[in-house]
């Protein structure tokens, strides 16, 4: 499929943004100096998912259009596959003297201590920055999200967006002169939204997210330019990084920007600006791990959740087995003990709704929506996997590459 005519770049000052974005669904709304490459490939024939290498060909014809073989360009890089991904091809249209790659995040969590490892293993310039030399305003965030459609988007778009907003306007400050800047978000569509087609039925998209993770789990986009798989993969397993996720420690600083409330400040002196009780978030995202304790009762929780939280066991970590036997009774039984270790947590009694305490919208509105969410998708994912012959295991090792899979859930709340 020939590649789609890609628009000419929009400067705004000396700066060309380029997003990569994915069926019409972009993460940052609103930002006219953004020039937004959609690429519209739909899925094969019936039954049959869009092959990945005509995806990876049509990206590289239209990067090679669209940057010259002199031009500075900047990535914002993560751990991640969507910015792994935009550093692969351009590595692959321009030379390596002309990439910059920054990374903002906290010491010890995830992008911040992986991304270093990336980018010498692909040979380019990299600077790394802490958020606590940056100020974050909270009333430019409070006015965002008053001006943000709760309704009808999943809260952590609101989150993402502002994040992705700030990353891109601290990657303009440190621009060389005439560069472009390249983001991307790949990895957080290719098993979830660019699978959940507007029209499409419930069924039919988690059956489309089946196929693809199939596919994507045989082949890496990446894999053998830079940053093998087997090399990321070995990071984890030492415990060189600090095993979470990045992404729920985004949308806990932009949560606790957003609520501000007094009974969220403890243990939050040690930052120059205020981090979001993690245990909102966590316990809204909340996904069962199917760890068993001796006694045959689920309590580990997935992609997110600190282990010092709910003291939980540390052993077995990585790996996500479904046994299609339990699969009702672990997604209920987790669903409640997030609820209430959230209840217990944040001081609630122990039947009260989360909230009765903080009269905010956002969670009242988006709390059934996500409950409903998980536990719907998680056995539809489940019964398409069995029903399909895939096995019924989910690899974290593979899916914490892109940590895409608690962004799956988040989608599917758009269906429900």
């Amino acid at each position: 499929m020939p590649a789609m005519e890609p628009p000419a770049p929009t400067s705004s000052g000396r700066t060309k943004i380029y997003d990569l974005i994915w069926f019409g669904f972009p993460l940052r709304e609103g930002l006219s100096e953004e020039t937004l490459i959609d690429f519209e490939l739909p899925p094969g024939d019936a039954g049959e998912p869009t092959d990945i290498a005509r995806i990876h060909a049509v990206l590289l014809e239209t990067f090679a259009k669209l940057l010259g073989t002199d031009t500075d360009c900047v990535v914002p890089l993560s751990g991640g596959l969507d910015s792994r991904l935009v550093l692969s091809l351009l590595l692959q249209v321009t030379a390596r003297r002309n990439i910059h790659c920054y990374t903002y995040g906290f010491k010890g969590h995830l992008d911040y201590e992986l991304a270093p490892a990336v980018a010498t293993a692909a040979g380019v310039r990299h600077v790394r920055r802490g958020f606590h030399e940056v100020d974050f305003d909270r009333e430019e965030f409070e006015a965002y999200a008053r001006s943000f459609d709760v309704q009808s988007a999943p809260t952590y778009n609101l989150f993402a967006h502002y994040y992705t907003q700030k990353v891109t306007q601290l990657c303009q400050q440190d621009l060389p002169d005439n560069a472009s800047l390249w983001s991307g978000f790949l990895g957080d569509r290719l098993l979830s939204g660019m699978w959940l087609a507007p029209d499409a039925s419930l069924d039919q998209s988690v059956e489309r997210y089946a196929e693809s993770y199939a596919c994507a789990a045989k082949r890496d986009l990446v894999r053998g330019r830079y940053a093998p798989a087997e090399r990321l993969l070995s990071l984890y397993r030492s415990r060189t990084v600090p095993a979470g996720s990045s992404w729920c420690e985004y949308i806990d600083l932009q949560q606790r920007q957003y609520f501000g409330k007094k009974s969220f400040e403890a243990g939050s002196q040690r930052h120059r600006f205020p981090l979001a009780d993690p245990r909102v978030v966590r316990a809204m995202l909340a996904l069962p791990h199917a760890t068993r304790t001796r006694n045959g009762f689920y309590r580990r929780y997935a992609l997110g959740f600190h282990r010092s939280l709910f003291r939980l066991p540390t052993t077995r970590y990585f790996g996500y087995p479904l046994r299609p036997t339990v699969v009702r009774e672990q997604v209920d039984r987790a669903l409640r003990l997030a609820r209430k270790h959230l209840e217990k947590r944040l001081g609630f009694p122990r039947r009260s709704r989360p909230d009765r305490r903080y009269n905010a919208a956002l969670v009242r509105e988006t709390w059934p929506q996500y409950e409903g969410a998980l536990l719907h998708g998680l056995k539809q994912t489940a019964s398409v996997l069995r029903d399909r012959g895939f096995p019924m295991h989910i690899d974290l090792d593979q899916i914490r590459e892109n940590r895409a899979f608690s962004q799956v859930f988040a989608s599917l709340g758009c269906l429900l």
